[in-house]
């Protein structure tokens, strides 16, 4: 549900994210999407750092 939302939650993840060199969409609201032109190397750079930006 939208309103059940934590968007300022999102907002720090996508700031943390930049500063690990990942643009996310802007808005919680978007879709995020991986392309064959991803390598594994990328999808797990980008699992590390998701899970390092989380972590309290």
């Amino acid at each position: 549900d939208v309103l059940a939302s934590q968007l300022p939650y999102y907002k720090k993840f996508h700031r943390l994210m930049l500063d690990q060199g990942y643009y996310l969409p802007p808005s919680p609201y978007e879709s995020l999407f991986i392309s064959s032109t991803h390598t594994k190397e990328d999808i797990t750079g980008f699992v590390h750092a998701a899970c390092e930006v989380i972590q309290p």
